[in-house]
């Protein structure tokens, strides 16, 4: 039985421009990965071999912070005080 091998789908040049035009504008891995229809790792691969620079990407929270909001509970401390509380004025 033949192996199954994944869809490779080739880099045209209407891509590598949509991925140079969304990295001058500053647009997240996650932004174009998702206009592009393409995987993070391709993204990357490809921005790497056009010798292009992704943005550096952060997380608008903690894996803990995101636990906490999940049963209810909100971070306390200097962290907690930079974003609002749901329900807060």
């Amino acid at each position: 039985m033949a192996s199954i091998r994944p869809l490779i789908r080739p880099w045209t040049s209407a891509d590598r421009e949509t991925l140079l035009e969304m990295v001058e504008r500053g647009k997240s891995k996650a932004a174009i990965s998702a206009r592009l229809k393409r995987s993070m790792s391709s993204i990357d691969r490809e921005a790497r071999q056009l010798g292009l620079t992704l943005r550096k990407q952060k997380a608008a929270f903690t894996l803990a912070e995101l636990d906490d909001q999940a049963v209810g509970r909100w971070p306390s401390g200097p962290a907690a005080t930079s974003r609002s509380k749901p329900g807060a004025p």
